[in-house]
């Protein structure tokens, strides 16, 4: 085909949709990200620090994937508090669009452009995605469950195997990740030597000694440093049964009633979810009695189990563990919702049109609240005021 032909069918309406969200995704995380608090808080402090030397992170690589990025930019001169937030933020895009394509293959369009824009908008991405502390890295079992879903269905026999070893490698330098990477291990053991049949012995071993290398580090720091494999398991110093079974009530509250005082990343003792999302949340639950049987709903339970279970052990602070995939449900509630609302009206186009404008609506004004909640009551607040201390 001549390079005339291929210009005329490139699909460039596609290509202005996808350059438009990356602009407005570009807008939410970095506009005002240096000046909508006085200035960096006593962990975004701690974050730079321990990513302005190479030796520093060597000592220390927990969170590498973060603290290298921000170690670069450091390096090439940028060291204001808006360049280093920008590194989270690049993150934060990552995870709207890899929660974007996932929630397409289970779900329809509407579904996933509606729960995509109740993420993207929610005032705890944009807290954790505006902030220079490496807390946005605790959405990485995401980006895990992305993987391994990509290299299930991925056709390209070369690539698949060294990326994924790669990604998963990069991934274990975050604490807790490897809870979830023991947890797949374990569910797809007998399966797994199906997925790699096919695939040549070249790209799976380069894989293996590349992800050998690349885990070296983590694993010499460990030695060195004891107590790093601690911080690594999320392990706390000591832990009753009695401060496990609180740290578990307290997460339904936080998700739904109340949360803990925390104005470095969000208002008062609001909770994480609004009204419609967390009710979407609860729908999401109960539809999926019916869908038993899908190959990813016992790997979503797993997955949530385990959080919940880490989240126990660690404390409420690690929350954010769980979020994305508290999406996925929300996703689920507006499915059936939605599909409940369709089977009422099956061949009343405008029934079927109202009720997809009603949602739509729910969701515009959702994500308004969280945005007004972010960008004015936040930064406004005494609390917020009061961390975001002006010296660096």
């Amino acid at each position: 085909m001549r390079v005339k032909d291929r210009f005329a069918e490139h699909d460039w309406q596609r290509d202005g949709v996808i350059l438009a969200v990356l602009l407005l995704l570009g807008f939410l995380y970095f506009a005002k990200v240096g000046t909508l608090v006085p200035g960096p808080t006593p962990a975004e402090n701690e974050a730079i620090a321990s990513s302005k030397t190479l030796l520093s992170i060597v000592n220390n690589p927990l969170n590498a994937p973060h603290k290298l990025l921000q170690y670069g930019v450091q390096k090439a001169g940028f060291d204001s508090i808006a360049v280093l937030r920008v590194v989270s933020g690049a993150f934060a895009i990552l995870l709207v669009v890899t929660f974007h394509r996932l929630v397409r293959k289970w779900y329809s369009k509407r579904i996933a452009l509606l729960t995509t824009c109740l993420l993207a908008t929610s005032s705890w991405l944009l807290a954790i995605g505006r902030s220079a502390t490496p807390n946005i890295l605790l959405s990485s079992w995401f980006f895990v469950i992305f993987l391994l879903l990509w290299f299930r269905h991925s056709r390209n026999v070369k690539l698949a195997p060294p990326l994924l070893l790669l990604s998963l490698t990069a991934l274990l330098y975050i604490p807790g990740t490897v809870y979830l990477v023991g947890l797949i291990a374990i569910w797809y053991a007998t399966s797994a030597p199906t997925f790699f049949r096919f695939m040549k012995k070249l790209p799976i071993t380069t894989g293996l000694i590349a992800g050998g290398l690349l885990l070296a580090p983590l694993i010499i720091s460990f030695v060195r440093q004891p107590s790093l494999l601690s911080d690594w398991l999320l392990l706390p110093d000591q832990l009753t049964i009695g401060d496990f079974l609180q740290n578990i009530r307290g997460l339904g509250t936080t998700f739904f009633y109340q949360s803990l005082p925390n104005p470095e990343f969000w208002l008062g003792r609001l909770p994480l979810l609004d009204a419609l999302t967390g009710t979407m949340v609860l729908l999401g639950v109960y539809s999926y009695r019916f869908h038993l049987r899908m190959e990813r709903t016992p790997l979503l339970a797993l997955v949530i189990l385990l959080g919940i279970i880490v989240i126990g052990a660690a404390g409420p602070q690690l929350v954010f563990l769980l979020l994305p995939f508290v999406y996925v449900l929300v996703a689920s509630g507006l499915a059936y919702l939605l599909e409940r609302w369709f089977n009422v009206f099956p061949r009343n186009p405008v029934a079927r049109a109202l009720g997809t404008t009603l949602v739509s609506v729910a969701v515009i004004f959702a994500g308004y609240y969280h945005l007004n909640r972010y960008f004015v009551a936040w930064p406004n607040a005494p609390e917020t005021k009061a961390i975001h201390s002006i010296e660096k």
